[in-house]
This record gives C-alpha cells, structure tokens and sequence, in this order.
C-alpha cells in the first residue's frame, strides 16, 4: 500500500508517480536501467525534490522551487527555468539540498535564471559541494542580486567544482558570476556576512562576468561600505578554458569583489583570461578596496589586465587594496598581465611580495609584463614544436609528432624521453647550428629511418654538460640511421661532444655517432672534456664512430686523435683528475682531463697537453686553476665570483709573514693582471683601471672589484701584492 503523503524520497506523491512512471517509459525507450528517473519540467506544478539519477528536460511553466536531493547526481537535458523576481518565490532556480552533482548532457543547452532577485541562479548551502560536469552548455544567472552560481543576497554557499561543460554564468547586482553574493540588511536592520566555500575548475569552457559594481567574475561579491563581510575561499583553476570579468567599475576578475576578500588563488594549468572592473579592479586578485591572499600561478597560459591606472594586472585593485606573496613558477606557458602595475600592488596599496621562478624569461614593455616559460614540457606537446634558443626541453613526448631545434639555438635536456614511432623525422631535428647541454638522464630515438638527433648538411650540431644522453636510430625499423647523425641516403653536418656521458646507437649499415646509410657526414669531434663516449654501429655497418655502408664522412678526431673506429661497442674515457681530491701538489700527465678547484701546485710538464675546467692547456708551466692566483707568499684561498653586472669580486685569504696583505701596502702597490686563459697571464701587463679594493684587513683578507677590460671575457686574473 503506498502512502498518501510522502514516499521514502521525500517527493511529493504526484511527483513521485510522475518521475516513476515516465522513467520506466524512458528506460524501454533507449535502454536506460529502470532505476533511471526522467523528469519533464514542463508538467510540475508543485515544489518538487528531485531525486538521485534523474534526467530533468523541459521548460517550467510554474513558479515553484526545484531542489536537487541531498548526494544525488542529477542530468540535465534541455532545461530552462526562467526564474520571475518576486519576493513571494523566495528560491534560487535550482536549489541544492546538500552535496549534489550535475551532469549536462552532450549537446544540450540548458538556461537557469533565479526566482526572487536574492537568490542565485543556481545554489548550493554552506558547507555543501556542487559539482558540474559533462560536455552540455549552462547559462546561469540572477534575477537581481545574486550569483550566476553560488550564492545570494546575505546568502552564504558552499564549495563549487566544475569539471566540463560549457558554463555560461553571470552575476546580478554587487554578486560573483561564480561565488558569493551579497551582504546586506536582514528584516531586523543587521549587517550580514556573506561567505563562499573553494571554488575548483579542472575542465570545460567557462565565461563568468561579475555583477555591476562590485561583483568579481569568480570569486566573492561586494561588501557594503564599512559593514558586513564578504568572503570566498580558495580559488583554483588546473584546466580547461577559462575568461573572468569583474562586474562594473570594481570587482576583480577572478579574485574579491569591491571591499571583499579572497583566501587564495592558485592556477596550475588550462588557458586563463581574466579583466578587472573598469576602473579599479585587478585582472587576478582583489577588487577596488578589497584584500586578496597569496597568488600561486604554477602553469597554463594565463592572461590578466586591471583596468585605470590604479590596479595591477594581477596582485591588488584600486582604492588601497592588498594582497599576498604572488608567486610565478616554472611550469607555466606564459603570463601576460597589463596597467597600472602589471604585477603587485594597486595604487596605494600592498603586496606581500612579487617572486619569479628562475627559469622564466620576464620582459616589461610600457604597462604589460611578459613571462614566458622557457621550460618546453614534452608531455604537453601535441603539434609540431620548434624549440627556440635558451629552451629547457624536459619530459616524456607521448605525441607522435616532430620536435626540432631552432637554427643557432642553444637548449637544455634535463631528463627527456623520446621513443620515436612513425614519422619520416628524427627524434630531435636541429634546423641549423645547434648546441645541446644535457642535464639529467636523457633518451632520444629517431622515427622511421632516421636518427636519434640529425643536424643538417653544413652545420654544426654541439654536445655539452654533466649529463646523460643515449641516442638511437628507429627502434621499429631495421636500418638504416645513426644514433647521432645521418639517416638513410640523407647527409649530416658536423658533430662536436665536448662533454656528458653519451651512448649513441646506429641502425642496419649505419654509424652509431656519423653517417647512416649511403649517406655522408661532416667532421666528427670528441674533445677530453667528455665523461665517457660509447658508440655502437648497426648490424653490417662500416665504422662506430665515423661513415655508414656507401657512405662518407669527413675528420673524425677523438681525443685529438685522428681516425674513424671500426670497433664495435667502443667507448672512449678520458683520464679525468677531480682537484677536490688532491691530498698535495701533483704533476699532470699528458691527455688528462682536470676539473674542480684546489689550494695545491698542479704543474703540466713540458710537452704534456691537459685540459683544466674547459681550458686546453700545454707546455711547461704551474696553475692554481679555476681561476688562476698568484701572489708573492702563501696563499690558502682564493674565491673568484663573476657577479651579474659583468664584474668579478676576488677574494683574498693568506698568510704572510711580511703582512703583506695589510694596511702597510696601499692600494696602489696592489696589481690585478687579466686574461682569457692561462697563458695569457705571463704576458699581460697590470690592469690600469677598473680595480677596486673593497676590503682590506691585516694578514687576513682582501677583497677587490674587478671590471674586465672593454670587450674581453676574462676568467683567469693574476693578483700581485706590493709592486
């Protein structure tokens, strides 16, 4: 026996056998499981509570609420509910009864408009969550003054996650599209507080303008002057695409409302556009007036503009405003933000401080501010990518599509992996002359007969750093490309390794470093510098290092050695001396590699060839290297540091039994000879200007500025004490 006035679900029993029957009509037609609801607005005439899994279409032709079920995950299919401003419906559109999820069908518009102008278009209590997903269209909006979605006049609302759709939202008077509304006088004359929960968005297209005059696009609304507040929580944005306006003069884009205030703001990815109000509010932050916490800006592509003079493009509105530590890292595509202050404060206002990650190129051309990433993530790529000079490629390219390097760029591998596939390019194509530093573990495998890395006939390719890179011809294919170098009946430029250690693979006929399959190669060079270089050619090729089967190539030199290596799996490992190591003096042997700085007498014998931190160095002869320092007594250490503005700071540690060191030898009696290498210094003659001494304490330490003569890029420096 059913009862007359309530089923289990709390729907009014009409309701009830409506939804019932019309779900069981729905699920023969198109497969639906019976427990499936259908719900078509156009039939309720009374206050209905939608239940769990329901399918909601139609127009509302009463003025009558709706309201989601507590946790129930509702679908709507091409609703419209035009809301009439009336204080005898004292409703939003669509209320939520607690924690509840909408799902807009694919391909369906759906339209939500607020009843009484205080109420939003769609609300959600206070600590509740609405979640908003699926690939339909929302518009959403007030009939007065609340918000698009969240709350409403002295209507506080929960938490707010968007995951897809296309969301259309926008706020009534003083209120957020998306977020708070309005704090205002109670029936009892009382100021009060309005509050938002977080507000997420991980996906979808999102266009939410803020209300006239004080509302942020998403965010919170505007406080009443010098009474109730008005708040919303943290704001994080790590998808889809967003754009935000602030409502009238005031609001900010995404952040606080006039004279409100925003817990935070984080982005971590998607494509964000985000304009103040027209006078004074910040394209991300606070509005006119208004406090905003810490802005945390970690990827996507974001664009922000304040409006007038008096607001940043992110950071604080107009009207002495604040905000907090506004920070920019490296995995961000790019950051444009435009006015009066680009970045950081409004007009009179504060900002905690402004911090900019170290791998962001940061320009400043009249009122707009520029940061662009200059880390290229592999994993983000899906088209054709040219990395251009001073790039730091990292990641896993999971696309299969080509990436290339700029002609005369320099790049950065740190920890890059690329398996190659199908495609007629290489794993990585230089355009031109090329120089790469590898940092971190790196693999490179080349597409269908072609190389790990290729640079062009008649350039030069240049391998650098302290990392590891192993390259490969195509893993799929049997021939017919070096690991680095030429491909298949196509010629290469020259090869240059000068440092890291490298393992380069070749196909069927072809090299490991050098030529491919009847293909030519340029000159192939492996200096001392290097950690360790091992190549290995395909199955029936010529050489390891050198040309591939009908093929040709230029000087190989390793070493200084000269000769192509038929020697297959070769590796080639300098003799490398780490100066830290050093226990007492030491005298080098011809061919080594040494590195680091020491306090100790290194002496290169005659006739010995060494390579000290980079530099060649032969003949006879005593270096202190990295720089050198020479002194007329006992020198225990000597820093050398190149500073930002070009000039070097020696500094000075010794013990001299003549003090000379100390105040008894003026400054003048204090010589600083300059070079661009070692053996430069025995014939260079005493700097005559550009030595300042800064400090100078007895038998302890001086401290000298040094500007290098115009033109030259010293890094060896001689210092003589006393002359």
């Amino acid at each position: 026996m059913i009862k007359t006035n309530k089923n289990r679900r709390g729907v009014s029993l009409s309701s009830y056998l409506l939804l019932r029957s019309r779900s069981i009509l729905l699920a023969a037609a198109i497969g639906l499981a019976v427990n499936t609801w259908a719900l078509d607005l156009s039939t309720v005439t009374t206050a209905t509570t939608i239940p769990n899994s329901t399918i909601v279409t139609g127009t509302l032709g009463s003025n009558v609420k709706l309201t989601i079920e507590a946790n129930a995950t509702v679908t709507l299919s091409g609703v419209t509910i035009n809301g009439v401003d009336n204080q005898n419906y004292s409703w939003a559109g669509l209320t939520c009864a607690g924690n509840a999820t909408i799902i807009l069908a694919e391909g369906t518009a759906n339209t939500i408009k607020g009843f009484d102008s205080g109420y939003p278009g769609v609300y959600v209590p206070k600590g509740r969550t609405l979640t908003i997903r699926g690939n339909g269209s929302l518009t959403a909006s007030s009939n007065g003054m609340g918000a698009g979605i969240g709350g409403g006049l002295a209507l506080s609302c929960g938490n707010i996650v968007i995951e897809g759709g296309n969301i259309n939202a926008t706020g009534g008077g003083y209120s957020a599209a998306i977020g708070s509304g309005f704090g205002f006088l109670n029936d009892s004359q009382q100021y009060l507080s309005v509050s938002c929960g977080d507000i997420t968005i991980s996906g979808g297209n999102i266009c939410a303008t803020g209300g006239e005059d004080g509302g942020a696009g998403i965010g919170c609304g505007m406080r009443p002057l010098n009474q109730c507040g008005v708040t919303c929580g943290n704001i994080t944005i790590s998808g889809g695409s967003v754009t935000a306006v602030g409502g009238g003069r005031y609001g900010a884009g995404i952040g606080s409302g006039y004279m409100g205030s925003c817990c935070g703001i984080a982005i971590f990815g998607g494509v964000v556009n985000a304009t103040g109000g027209s006078e004074y509010g910040a394209g991300i932050g606070s509005g006119a007036a208004g406090t905003c916490g810490g802005i945390a800006l970690m990827g996507g592509t974001i664009t922000a503009a304040g409006n007038g003079e008096e607001a940043a493009g992110i950071g604080g509105g107009g009207r002495s405003s604040s905000c907090g530590m506004i920070s920019i890292e490296a995995d961000v595509t790019s950051v444009t933000a435009s006015e009066g202050t680009p970045i950081g404060a409004g007009n009179n206002g504060t900002c905690v401080a402004v911090k900019i990650g170290d791998v962001l190129d940061d320009t400043t051309s009249g009122s707009t501010r520029t940061i662009t990433s200059r880390v290229v993530n592999l994993a983000n790529i899906t088209e054709y990518t040219m990395v251009a000079d001073g790039k730091i490629i990292t990641g896993t390219l999971a696309a299969n599509v080509k990436v290339s390097i700029a002609d005369g760029a320099t790049v950065t591998l740190r920890d890059v992996t690329i398996n190659g596939g199908t495609g007629d390019w290489a794993g990585l194509t230089c355009l031109g002359n090329a120089t790469i530093i590898i940092e971190g573990a790196n693999s490179v495998t080349g597409y269908d007969k072609n190389p790990g890395i290729y640079v062009p006939d008649g350039y030069t390719l240049t391998v650098k750093g302290e990392g590891s890179l192993t390259a490969r011809a195509d893993w799929y294919s049997t021939d017919c490309a070096a690991g680095i170098g030429g491909g298949w009946g196509k010629s290469c430029g020259n090869i240059v390794i000068e440092g890291g250690t490298i393992t380069a693979v070749g196909g069927m006929r072809a090299a490991g470093i050098g030529g491919g399959f009847q293909g030519g190669c340029g000159d192939i060079t492996i200096t001392k510098g290097v950690t360790s270089v091992t190549a290995v050619m395909g199955s029936d090729g010529v050489y390891s290092i050198g040309r591939g089967q009908s093929g040709s190539c230029g000087t190989v030199t390793i070493g200084g050695e000269e000769g192509e290596i038929e020697e297959s799996l070769y590796t080639y490992i300098p003799t490398r001396i780490n100066l830290v190591d050093l226990t007492g003096n030491y005298t080098a042997a011809d061919g080594e590699v040494l590195f680091g700085e020491t306090a100790h007498k290194v002496t290169v014998p005659g006739g010995a060839s060494v390579m000290i931190n980079g530099v060649e160095v032969a003949g006879a002869g005593t270096v202190n290297p990295a720089p050198t320092f020479s002194a007329g007594g006992k020198a225990a250490t000597t820093e050398f540091v190149q500073g930002a503005n070009g000039k070097w700071t020696l500094t000075t540690f010794a013990e001299m039994s003549n003090d000379a060191l100390g105040s008894e030898v003026a400054n003048s009696q204090i010589k600083v000879y300059a070079a661009s290498t070692v053996e430069g210094l025995n014939s260079a003659s005493p700097m005559t200007s550009g030595v300042e001494v800064k400090e100078k304490k007895s038998a302890v330490k001086t401290t000298i500025e040094v500007t290098p003569p115009s033109g030259a890029q010293s890094q060896f420096f001689k210092v003589k004490f006393g002359e």
